[in-house]
């Protein structure tokens, strides 16, 4: 009798680290805590290497969860100014009869912003899937003055919902080595964020010019600021 308490002593407390493997992937499989993870015992036997792989998938597929939720965030956030574009150039072109020529500037402004969606679409894609979570700058030469025209002519369009108005103070003719889209996405952030925080029937100024081998890009806004704290 003793010998046989004695062995059951012995094989619960070897399998315990195996009962709490089953429990936490039960947790996780009820969508408790993705978070959560089996202590790992000292000994380096079969039962410790099992919870240590246990916890290095968990960890993985932990890191991929979080890679969608963050593909979602980032393309509804790049994407919905680029849809707001194409939905008022539309309705605005369609509000009345327009010239040949009209029709044909919106739709090649269209499939602009279209071409625009797919690159940003296809880097946050190679984005999610990388585990270095870094992109790969596609530079090339362009013009940058050009490039600010192309953002302040689509930014109209979002501030005339507000009344207010987007004026290209100054432009400095600008070749430079860049990735067109990057470069895009941050004058893009920086102009509607003027926009976002101006009052109705305010105005968003941009200019840019070379100053010290350096591109100096002001927008100025008069909305509400930022406070010194």
């Amino acid at each position: 009798l003793l010998t046989s308490l004695i062995g059951r002593f012995i094989a619960r407390r070897a399998l315990k680290p195996v009962a709490k493997i089953t429990q936490t992937a039960k947790d996780i499989g009820s969508g408790k805590n993705l978070s959560k993870r089996i202590p790992v015992p000292e000994a380096k036997d079969e039962i410790g290497q099992l919870a240590l792989t246990f916890n290095t998938m968990m960890d993985r597929l932990e890191s991929s969860f979080s890679q969608m939720r963050q593909f979602s965030s980032d393309a509804s956030h790049e994407l919905r100014t680029p849809l707001t574009v194409l939905k008022g150039e539309s309705e605005l072109i369609l509000g009345k009869e327009r010239k040949p020529e009209e029709y044909q500037g919106v739709i090649s402004s269209n499939l602009e912003e279209i071409q625009y969606m797919s690159k940003v679409l296809e880097d946050l894609f190679l984005l999610s899937k990388s585990d270095e979570n870094q992109i790969v700058l596609d530079r090339k030469f362009l013009d940058l003055s050009l490039l600010i025209e192309e953002v302040c002519k689509h930014a109209e369009i979002i501030a005339s919902e507000k009344d207010i108005r987007v004026i290209i103070a100054y432009l400095e003719r600008l070749q430079i080595h860049g990735d067109p889209v990057r470069l895009r996405q941050m004058i893009w952030n920086v102009v509607q964020n003027a926009i976002k925080y101006t009052q109705p029937g305010g105005e968003v100024k941009i200019s840019m010019q070379e100053k010290e081998n350096t591109v100096l890009l002001v927008v100025q806004d008069n909305g509400i600021g930022i406070s010194e704290d």
